[in-house]
């Protein structure tokens, strides 16, 4: 009897330290950081559309130009969107929600600094902090950056 006490009070304190996420909790506006410096530069907003997650560029350190104007995709392979903005444009896409792990998977990443695109997963590590991995065939030749929600 008291193996079974102490099994069912384990099983309560995993269950209640573990969080569990939907994928509207992703929803918001984060805070991102320098993947060199680690230091804050810049805000995304993560939305739905139609049931689809979307995330846009609000601020940071490549939405304009030096002489402050706003800064254009010149660098993206497709020409017929080398003149969309940076500022407002949505640079993560095609991810499907993983119901069993709580995150997106099979996603894509652009990165308007080089004109590259990669494979991507999204996950909530806690709930005002997320993680971003974006890679090239396997995680383990990727990148992996964190952001903060902003309150």
């Amino acid at each position: 009897m008291k193996n079974l006490i102490v099994f069912l009070a384990l099983i309560c304190s995993f269950s209640l330290s573990a969080q569990t996420f939907t994928k509207w909790d992703y929803a918001g506006k984060w805070r991102t950081y320098d993947d060199k410096t680690g230091k804050p530069n810049g805000k995304v907003e993560i939305y739905f559309s139609k049931g689809v997650i979307k995330v846009k560029v609000l601020e940071g350190p490549y939405v304009y130009n030096e002489d402050g104007s706003l800064r254009k995709d010149v660098k993206n392979p497709d020409p017929k969107k080398r003149n969309r903005y940076i500022k407002g444009m949505n640079f993560l896409y095609g991810f499907q929600w993983d119901e069993n792990n709580r995150r997106f998977i099979k996603g894509k990443v652009y990165d308007s600094r080089t004109g590259n695109t990669y494979s991507a997963k999204l996950e909530l590590v806690e709930k005002d902090k997320l993680k971003l991995t974006g890679y090239l065939g396997i995680t383990l030749f990727g990148k992996t950056v964190h952001w903060t929600r902003l309150k």
